[in-house]
């Protein structure tokens, strides 16, 4: 919804929720390459705020347990970063 201020939006509510779930992923050697790769392979997506923060997004056709397991056997250190909706 515009607000008074020409550019900047209010969020009001949620008007479908996409069902992805997000994961917050910490890299502490900076090797995350072949990590997003694989994640990727698996039909996630990613964004990073530099080489040690991601954030990936896993859509609904993707295993929130593959994902989470895969992610336990390499030991690094990750969060679940929204609601699950009920999952």
């Amino acid at each position: 919804m515009p607000t008074n201020d020409e550019g900047f939006f209010d969020f009001v509510r949620v008007v479908t929720p996409s069902w992805n779930r997000l994961i917050r992923v910490i890299f502490e050697d900076g090797h995350y390459r072949s990590m997003l790769d694989q994640l990727q392979a698996m039909g996630c997506h990613y964004e990073g705020f530099n080489k040690k923060f991601f954030a990936v997004s896993i859509p609904p056709s993707v295993s929130l347990s593959d994902v989470t397991q895969l992610l336990d056997r390499t030991g690094l250190q990750w969060e679940l970063a929204n609601p699950s909706y009920g999952d």
